[in-house]
């Protein structure tokens, strides 16, 4: 090596001296190279072999010795390669900067690509740069253990370097003044505004000719382009619930104009050639709404078309919009939804026995040929950087329905075995996961989290599959967490806050306000993933997805329970995965979907960590369970208070604030029939009025205790009847109206006397409805005020319906092998929907309760 003994500064050669003549600072050193660099720079000989230009900048100083100390701290780590596409860096293993320059315009940015010694990981962050900047940066981070390096590649764009534009690039002239312009080639065209349009893969030259005159050689190369699937059901579809729903067809014209202005809502890209999409299973009213009013001839499956100029329902836009604004990168979408798609009908029929057909189709098999036949359109003019499937199902069919494949379509049921264990998706995502790596060459998938109906009837939520959700995050790194903060947010009432009206009026598929909402997290998450963040902190969260457990929280738990949790890494876009371990499995383990089961008395900390060491603790206190027995009733005896004696639990009742000065109820002078006046009120608004009585205590019905329900009272035929519900929230008391103001509720007991359906129905918050199907003779008894006592009673997987009769229960109905439910109910005779069409309206002398349950021993 030619020795270069040119030091940085006189300052630098005191400080070097003093560090080699100073024996005891020099021991100090931990590096044995850094010593040898620092000798030599003092005029000792060199040693043979030893590379002294450590940073390889054609100078040796004290720099030099800062990279060995450095290289020596951090277990000699180095990236063993670093390229950049179509550019040579001169690549050192001890740079760690590199810069290049690029044409002005729009060019290509480069893809880093790297490599590291065996036992090493690297990592790279591919730069961007974002219209209206000219600087990006790539990253390349080489890690072993906990120690790492990281290397920078700056890409400057700059005009002497030239002017490239990617294909079908919109860009002003970039000259300032009133020109007429001229072209010279076919792969640009030039409107009278100076705006440019790279058409065709060439060169052309722009004369632009007025005060003085301007020439501007371009060059169009291919575009580089993100390729993201949607996938997933109505909602990853785009559906409202105002439309017409089939998929296909003309718009519902009594409700077009509403689909017409959601349409005005969408987000707009601002400008041709950024956003496109490719639809295998396009929603029929985007397309009514283009033929009618942007084009005639427009056919949706057979273009992939500009959404800026053409735009769509769902959130498509805002997410490709958010995505391009950020980074400046283009996005195609493959469209291939579809609303009710069972996950099932998303796996390889050639490849699993579980895949099957919905709606005609099976979703792997469309999406595989609108797959080869979009990549195949772009690879003429486009290279593809990046392929995303972002998934968003999960809306439907987890308990109550499930897909069957002989059917081809959902049927219902209470065999609980049947119904979609969060094992059982995780499973089937992880599959479809695999196959899409393989065939569609997908880098991640992102999961868009929905609120979901457990069966088609019920409320809205966040979905049911959230353990599933969280651990195909936690547990892969290329499965990310797409959205989270709208499932939890989102509502369709009118609240002023964040996430007031993302749901549409159906309370399942969102409003353009939503998708707008939902599209533009989906990809400030995903965005986040790629460029970079790193998690604050872990969250522990209860099974629903939306009640978190503050850190060290203590949760007492008898002897062979079980509890549910999920975790995250927070921020959400961080991704880290999250790993869950108790540090007694004696006492309480801990399984990979949050399911914790107590083996013995004591205390077992469970402690969720994310990959950078955050922590969040989650305390079980474990204690011997002992059988306790819960009475609870009401005679109506001209007061609401609850009975006594017989070891009752104290549980009075409070009229709601809604009722409390309305002709709702009254104690009959007669006799103690408590009485609903507004019976079989049509009017919305009236409906809110039927009386509602708040429990002072919640009363919880679940699949661990043994209990029975009687209830002694009568009705008005062809009305159905809410034994016990939940409270409708104050807030509604102030509304001018009921329409949109008071939210939908799970968790409730009726008697339906329907002409439709003559039944009892027990509804959890958790867990298979039972439904108990009776005839005209007992719907008549009730209907004639005879005041024969009816029984829902529980025990060890069955439930009972019976009826008093000639002094002795008769059973009318039972139902077994009910699998794990639970329902806390908040409310006697409250209606479970925001109308309050399902109230009560009749007459009620008894009601008693009688739990025979177990828990842990109080202190």
């Amino acid at each position: 090596m030619k020795k270069n003994r040119k030091l940085v500064c006189f300052s630098v050669i005191a400080i070097v001296l003093a560090l080699v003549v100073g024996a005891t600072v020099v021991a100090a050193l931990s590096s044995q190279s850094a010593q040898n660099v620092l000798k030599y720079i003092a005029g000792n000989e060199e040693q043979q072999g030893f590379n002294y230009d450590a940073n390889g900048d054609g100078e040796v100083n004290v720099l030099d010795a800062i990279v060995y100390m450095i290289d020596d701290a951090t277990g000699g780590l180095y990236a063993e390669s670093i390229s950049v596409e179509g550019y040579d860096i001169a690549f050192n293993k001890n740079t760690t900067s590199y810069t290049v320059k690029l044409p002005s315009g729009r060019p290509q940015i480069p893809q880093v690509s790297a490599t590291a010694n065996n036992g090493e990981s690297v990592e790279v962050t591919q730069a961007y740069i974002a219209d209206g900047e000219t600087t990006g940066t790539a990253y390349v981070k080489v890690t072993k253990g906990k120690n790492s390096k990281e290397y920078t590649v700056k890409f400057v764009r700059g005009a002497a370097e030239g002017f490239v534009l990617q294909y079908d690039d919109r860009y002003q002239f970039p000259y300032s003044g009133d020109y007429k312009y001229t072209v010279s080639g076919d792969a640009v065209s030039v409107d009278k505004s100076g705006l440019m349009t790279a058409k065709k893969l060439g060169t052309a030259t722009i004369t632009a000719k007025g005060a003085d005159t301007k020439t501007l050689e371009v060059t169009v190369v291919k575009a580089q382009i993100n390729l993201f699937l949607m996938t997933g059901q109505s909602n990853g579809q785009g559906c409202y619930d105002n439309v017409a729903m089939s998929g296909s067809g003309s718009v519902d014209i009594s409700v077009g104009s509403v689909e017409y202005n959601y349409l005005q809502e969408v987000t707009k890209i601002g400008g041709e050639g950024r956003v496109y999409s490719y639809d295998v299973h396009p929603r029929g009213e985007n397309e009514s709404y283009i033929k009618k009013y942007i084009n005639s001839s427009f056919n949706m499956t057979q273009n992939m078309y500009d959404l800026n100029t053409y735009p769509k329902q769902g959130h498509f836009a805002s997410l490709g919009k958010t995505w391009y604004d950020a980074t400046g990168e283009k996005v195609v979408f493959l469209q291939s939804a579809m609303s009710g798609a069972p996950i099932e009908s998303w796996l390889n029929p050639d490849k699993y026995d579980e895949a099957g057909i919905y709606n005609n189709y099976n979703y792997w098999q469309t999406t595989s040929a609108a797959y080869e036949a979009l990549t195949a359109k772009l690879a003429e003019n486009y290279e593809i950087i990046r392929t995303v499937n972002f998934w968003c199902q999960g809306e439907t069919a987890m308990t109550e329905t499930h897909y069957v494949k002989a059917n081809n379509n959902y049927v219902s049921t209470t065999d609980h075995t049947k119904f979609m264990t969060a094992e059982k998706y995780y499973n089937h995502f992880m599959n479809l996961h695999n196959d899409m790596k393989e065939a569609f060459d997908i880098d991640y998938s992102a999961i868009m989290m929905v609120r979901n109906r457990e069966e088609s009837s019920k409320p809205a939520k966040i979905s049911s599959l959230v353990p599933a959700f969280f651990r195909l995050v936690n547990e892969n790194e290329d499965i990310l967490l797409g959205t989270r903060t709208f499932a939890e947010i989102a509502t369709k009432y009118n609240t002023g806050a964040l996430g007031s009206m993302y749901i549409d009026s159906g309370d399942l598929h969102y409003s353009q306000t939503g998708y707008n909402a939902h599209g533009k997290e989906a990809a400030e998450n995903v965005i986040g993933y790629f460029y970079g963040k790193n998690a604050t902190g872990v969250e522990i969260i209860e099974a629903d997805g939306l009640t978190r457990i503050p850190n060290n929280t203590t949760k007492v738990m008898a002897v062979g329970q079980k509890y549910q949790i999920a975790t995250l890494s927070v921020p959400h876009n961080s991704n880290e995965d999250v790993t869950l371990a108790s540090d007694n499995t004696a006492v309480a383990e801990v399984t990979q979907f949050g399911v914790i089961t107590t083996k013995a008395v004591g205390t077992a900390k469970i402690t969720a960590t994310s990959e950078n060491g955050k922590v969040s603790t989650l305390i079980i206190d474990v204690r011997e369970a002992e059988a306790v027995t819960l009475k609870y009733g009401w005679a109506f005896n001209g007061n609401l208070d609850s009975k006594t004696g017989e070891n009752y639990v104290p549980n009075a009742l409070t009229i709601s604030k809604i009722t409390a000065d309305k002709d709702s109820y009254r104690f009959s002078s007669a006799n103690t029939f408590f009485v609903s006046q507004k019976n079989n009120v049509t009017n919305s608004y009236e409906s809110r009025y039927r009386a509602e009585f708040a429990l002072e205590k919640g009363i919880t019905l679940d699949s661990n205790s043994e209990w029975e329900f009687e209830w002694n009272g009568g009705g008005f035929a062809n009305s159905t009847y809410v034994i016990m519900g939940q409270t409708v929230p104050e807030s509604v008391v102030e509304a001018d109206t009921v329409s949109s103001k008071s939210p939908m509720y799970r968790g409730y007991i009726l008697l339906r006397t329907t002409t439709a359906e003559k039944s009892v129905k027990f509804v959890p918050q958790t867990g298979a409805s039972v439904v108990f199907n009776v005839t005209d003779t007992i719907t008549t008894e009730f209907e004639n005020n005879s005041y024969k006592p009816f029984k829902l009673s529980y025990s060890n997987g069955t439930m009972t319906l019976s009826m008093y009769d000639n002094d002795a229960w008769t059973v009318i109905s039972t139902q077994s092998n009910l699998g794990e439910f639970s329902a806390t109910f908040t409310n006697l005779f409250g209606r479970f929907d925001g109308y309050g069409n399902y109230g009560f309206a009749g007459y009620m002398d008894d009601i008693d309760i009688t739990i025979n349950t177990t828990a842990p021993k109080e202190d």
